[in-house]
């Protein structure tokens, strides 16, 4: 009887656990899904138009040309990225507001204001 409710025992905290693992899982893989929406056609060609404009857009720094993360929600254009200072952020943002389809855009860009090498540790989950 002990040996039964034992087993009754370990294999209900063996559900509980696994159910917590499942939880867990779906609640990260709901925040990675809104923060990487899959862009329509019209999304995509504006994050590549947004690409594309910081890349050839030389007066901006290295970092703020290659680091930069674009995506795109209706419109909404999300860039993430280093910058070295201000007036860069405001060059990158009016930049991206020239583009047509652009509704409105969502800065999480980062100042770091050395000139030198991008510190890995730097970009975070830009890499």
């Amino acid at each position: 009887m002990r040996r039964l409710l034992l087993l009754i025992l370990l294999l209900g905290i063996s559900l509980i656990a696994t159910s917590c693992r499942e939880e867990s899982s779906r609640k990260r893989m709901g925040n990675r899904a809104r923060n990487y929406r899959v862009e329509d056609s019209k999304d995509r060609s504006i994050s590549e138009q947004v690409r594309s404009s910081l890349k050839n857009y030389y007066n901006l720094s290295f970092k703020a040309r290659y680091t930069a993360r674009v995506s795109t929600h209706e419109g909404l254009v999300t860039i993430k990225g280093l910058i070295i200072n201000k007036q860069e952020r405001t060059t990158i943002l009016k930049l991206i507001k020239q583009i047509p389809g652009v509704r409105d855009v969502y800065d999480e860009l980062k100042e770091n204001s050395h000139r030198g090498d991008i510190d890995p540790c730097d970009l975070g989950d830009l890499a």
